[in-house]
């Protein structure tokens, strides 16, 4: 039992340091969403717990805040100001994910207004993709003449 024991109790530790290493280096992969972000860092945290490592929700909570990318700034901000009752792991959450689609919203809107900005319509003859300065139309009712 103790050959067994030092045999397989090592390979436990390799796999709690290895597990350790990669909760800590864990940071939000480009592209990723919330969602995704979350459950890799509750996954890790699950694995290690088994492991008989403890990572309790408020270092869940701390590891999370602190690998958001730089548009979540702000949040993390408001989320300092949230009372300490309701700084709960499922509360984070549900206010990254309301976060994520509201960052969505609006850069769907900034795209928006960048397409509307750069359809061109002429004044003069109502097409698009040019100005009257540069109208085909006019200069072609000039040359007739």
């Amino acid at each position: 039992m103790d050959k067994l024991t030092s045999i397989y109790g090592k390979d436990t530790e390799q796999k709690k340091c290895a597990l350790l290493q990669e909760f800590f280096n864990y940071s939000f992969a480009k592209g990723s969403d919330i969602g995704t972000h979350v459950s890799t860092h509750e996954n890790l945290s699950y694995r290690l717990n088994v492991l008989d490592q403890t990572i309790d929700d408020t270092m869940l909570i701390t590891k999370t805040l602190t690998t958001l990318p730089a548009e979540y700034k702000h949040f993390a901000s408001a989320w300092d100001s949230t009372p300490l009752a309701e700084r709960t792991l499922i509360n984070l959450i549900a206010r990254l994910q309301l976060e994520e689609n509201r960052l969505k919203l609006e850069e769907t809107a900034q795209e928006n207004v960048a397409f509307k900005s750069s359809i061109r319509k002429c004044y003069k003859c109502n097409g698009f993709n040019h100005i009257a300065k540069f109208c085909k139309k006019e200069s072609a009712e000039r040359n007739q003449f």
